[in-house]
């Protein structure tokens, strides 16, 4: 979502939206009441958005992945006091009235997703999996279990084996897609909602196999660890690991508001 601004010496983000609350203002934060809701703005000197020389600035990815986390850590912050619609940078307004309309236009639609997540937090989960020893164990495993005939001569028992070892390797990356992806079950069991997540290739020499967003009862904090742990045991036979981080703002399941 983007409001195009005329050049004026300072523009206003939008971080994020909450019930109209008491807060400990951030620096630099500009508070809008509207109808029950308040938003909250960060400003910024207007040429770090407008303008020929910020339009290259903005083309830079090293330059918007700072802006970008820098935008992100205000929103964390607004998070650890309310429950909140977390807004992604790029919702710029030339003045902070300009964010009243957004709020009443969706006013419904934010209700219900303060009422969804209150009380709740986004937590991430990945299954994670170093590839050519998950798939080592898994055929040895396979030949294992295929209780190959002690009787049979030395070469029957090599091309058996053989046969067995190639049909494994062949099954290994469905089977492992198949039994991460029965985790989302248990998952949803728990979680007030789940949502599966692009797959990202990783720089640590390990794959992902399957990646959610949970969003997660403050009861169950204190039980993360020990639950993702439980469900970890049961792929314990193809070296998956689960990866947990978190609590985050429930980026992942904010709703699309009308511009």
């Amino acid at each position: 979502m983007m409001t195009t601004t005329a050049p004026t010496e300072k523009v206003f983000a939008l971080l994020g939206i909450t019930l109209e609350t008491p807060l400990q203002a951030g620096s630099g934060w500009t508070l809008v009441p509207a109808d029950g809701l308040l938003a909250v703005l960060a400003e910024y000197d207007a040429d770090q958005f407008v303008g020929e020389e910020a339009q290259r600035d903005l083309a830079d990815p090293l330059k918007v992945t700072s802006l970008a986390l820098a935008h992100a850590e205000q929103v964390e912050q607004l998070f650890h006091q309310t429950a909140v619609l977390p807004v992604a940078l790029g919702s710029l307004f030339s003045t902070p009235a300009g964010v009243e309309q957004l709020l009443r236009r969706n006013r419904e639609t934010i209700l219900q997703f303060l009422r969804r997540v209150a009380d709740h937090q986004e937590w991430a989960v990945k299954a994670v999996i170093d590839a050519k020893i998950g798939k080592e164990l898994f055929i040895e495993s396979a030949v294992a279990a295929a209780q190959i005939d002690p009787q049979m001569s030395d070469g029957a028992r090599y091309f058996r084996e053989r046969a067995i070892r190639r049909q494994a390797a062949g099954q290994f990356q469905a089977v492992l897609q198949q039994r991460c992806q029965q985790l989302r079950q248990p998952l949803s069991d728990w979680c007030a909602d789940v949502v599966e997540r692009p797959i990202l290739a990783r720089d640590d020499g390990r794959q992902s196999v399957a990646s959610w967003s949970l969003l997660v009862s403050n009861r169950f904090q204190g039980e993360m660890s020990a639950r993702i742990a439980a469900m970890e045991s049961s792929l314990a036979d193809v070296e998956v690991v689960l990866e947990l981080s978190g609590p985050w703002p429930p980026w992942s399941f904010v709703p699309r508001l009308n511009p």
